[in-house]
């Protein structure tokens, strides 16, 4: 399963066939996928009076965040969110005269994973520590409703003006963390 190889680096996957179906399977699931979701719902989007329409991305889909941090792993995940980053600023481009808004968003690092509390915390601790070795304003994990609640308020606030971008959920370039 691609999961279980996710924390490999390019150069150590079984051989070339493995590596090769993992990265498909990735950008399917995260660039694909989306693509098809957007394209479905264009019509309504375009007929809409929001006109904004939001992916979530995460920050390891961005070259300036993974050479800042070393991050060498999760590949196949990373390497697909850029290819979504990079969609929706095509969307942007294409739909900017018709005033549609495509904004793709990094969550934060959101506390998702499944265990009891104690497993929760403890696994989160270790990602809190290795993050703030490289970024020592680094927040922390959150929660979901914390996540969710910035993403709805920033998607209030974004404009024509930030149609094609890739920014945190707080509005910031998210390319840096």
């Amino acid at each position: 399963m691609a999961q279980e190889r996710a924390g490999l680096t390019l150069d150590a996957f079984p051989n070339p066939e493995i590596l090769e179906n993992d990265l498909i399977l990735y950008f399917r699931t995260n660039a694909v996928g989306p693509i098809n979701t957007i394209n479905a719902f264009l019509p309504l989007l375009r007929a809409g009076t929001t006109k904004k329409c939001l992916a979530i991305s995460t920050s390891m889909g961005s070259p300036r965040f993974t050479n800042a941090n070393d991050f060498s792993t999760f590949s196949g995940y990373a390497m697909s969110k850029a290819a979504l980053n990079l969609a929706m600023a095509k969307y942007a481009c294409q739909f900017r005269d018709e005033g549609l808004v495509f904004l793709t968003i990094s969550p934060g690092l959101v506390k998702t994973m499944v265990g009891t509390k104690e497993e929760v915390d403890a696994a989160y601790a270790i990602f809190d520590r290795m993050n703030r070795e490289k970024n020592p304003d680094f927040e922390g994990a959150i929660t979901t409703e914390q996540s969710v609640s910035d993403i709805l308020a920033l998607l209030d606030k974004v404009t024509i003006a930030n149609s094609g971008t890739f920014v945190h959920r707080d509005g910031r370039d998210a390319n840096y963390f």
